[in-house]
């Protein structure tokens, strides 16, 4: 009776926990990731996402809890700001669960870590970027990450960094990480062969659509025919001030949220993938934009540096010389080859979500082995 008791309890589906600041109904990488890790995670055990009760910006309270799927997502009140937020987050809730995993470096992370002796469950941490996006309480958020973050990452069992320049800014505080790159849904089945360009994600500071939008008047007066379409909500309201202090706008199209399916049918007639952002974690919207053939035009920054290094094609760029950018551009475009449509689709699709779930069943499978 002894045996077939242990048998039953080997059986039972794991409990899993993902905490994330942001989740459905908001859109972006960070809640994209977990609304497809936590999917593929629920055919196999009992998973929940933990969130934020409001979606930043936004005073409307969403349902304590619902179901997405297989999934049981909860959310919980907090005070504070986008920036510098206090959840609402118990021990004897965290208890319930095998596994806490964590996703970004922020005050979800600080209290799960500082309940960690009265909840005792292994906590793991996907990195995403840190918090270092713009440049705003740059010495604040340096002095926060370098008391209160690092004590934190060394509350958790295991930390994945999804860039080698995330990795690197752990090891500083002393945090050994595994490198975990952001897996992709593609975009498109067939290689993109248009002339436009575009622009995904959602409108942020640290996403500079100013500057994109002064290269592209540049680049109008050098190729008149070419469009660029900029894809992306605008939470926090930012768009009329940036429109504001552009110049021309010839052959910007604005087309706030779009579904996948409809972003999937934009990209047909577009050949680049575009981004000005001063600060990336990884940079999950350029490589699914690569996945269907769009060759990558990017800011000079370290997480845009690792994506062209590693898949052999893209150009970066100084935004903040836009006439030179212009014409790099142009001297770009001529020397493409359907070869190099091919590499950067190659590259993304080796970015799939098979292997990075493995990755993560295993280190699950460690840490639940080795105690708690």
């Amino acid at each position: 009776m002894r045996a077939s008791g242990k048998r039953a309890q080997a059986r039972k589906p794991r409990r899993i926990l993902h905490l994330v600041r942001q989740f459905s109904p908001s859109v972006g990488g960070l809640e994209t990731y977990v609304d497809e890790m936590s999917a593929g995670q629920a055919r196999s055990a009992q998973v929940c996402v933990l969130t934020l009760d409001r979606v930043f910006g936004s005073r409307r309270k969403l349902k304590k809890v619902e179901r997405r799927g297989r999934v049981v997502v909860v959310r919980t009140p907090y005070v504070g700001t986008r920036q510098l937020f206090l959840p609402s987050l118990g021990p004897a809730f965290l208890r319930r669960f095998d596994i806490l995993h964590v996703h970004a470096t922020d005050q979800l992370l600080d209290v799960t870590a500082s309940l960690s002796v009265l909840h005792r469950r292994p906590i793991l941490c996907t990195t995403h970027g840190l918090f270092f996006h713009t440049q705003a309480l740059r010495f604040a958020k340096a002095v926060y990450f370098n008391v209160i973050t690092r004590i934190s990452l060394k509350a958790c069992r295991m930390v994945f960094a999804v860039s080698r320049a995330d990795a690197s800014t752990v090891a500083k505080v002393g945090v050994e990480s595994y490198d975990l790159p952001n897996p992709i849904v593609p975009l498109g089945d067939a290689p993109a062969t248009g002339r436009d360009l575009i622009y995904l994600g959602r409108i942020a500071p640290n996403k500079e659509i100013g500057r994109l939008l002064d290269f592209f008047a540049a680049l109008r007066v050098l190729d008149p025919g070419r469009v660029l379409h900029v894809v992306g909500g605008d939470p926090d309201g930012l768009l009329p001030g940036i429109l504001s202090n552009a110049g021309p706008l010839d052959g910007v199209v604005f087309h706030g949220f779009l579904t996948r399916e409809r972003v999937s049918d934009l990209v047909g007639s577009c050949g680049f993938i575009i981004s000005a952002s001063s600060y990336e974690g990884y940079g999950l919207s350029v490589v699914e934009g690569m996945s269907a053939g769009l060759l990558p035009v990017l800011s000079d920054i370290p997480a845009f540096r690792e994506i062209r290094d590693d898949s052999g094609v893209g150009l970066l760029l100084d935004f903040d010389d836009p006439g030179l950018s212009a014409e790099m551009f142009v001297g770009f475009r001529e020397r493409i080859t359907t070869a190099d449509r091919e590499r950067a689709a190659g590259f993304a699709r080796s970015r799939s979500w098979e292997p990075v779930q493995e990755v993560v069943r295993r280190a699950y499978d460690q840490v639940c082995d080795t105690g708690r």
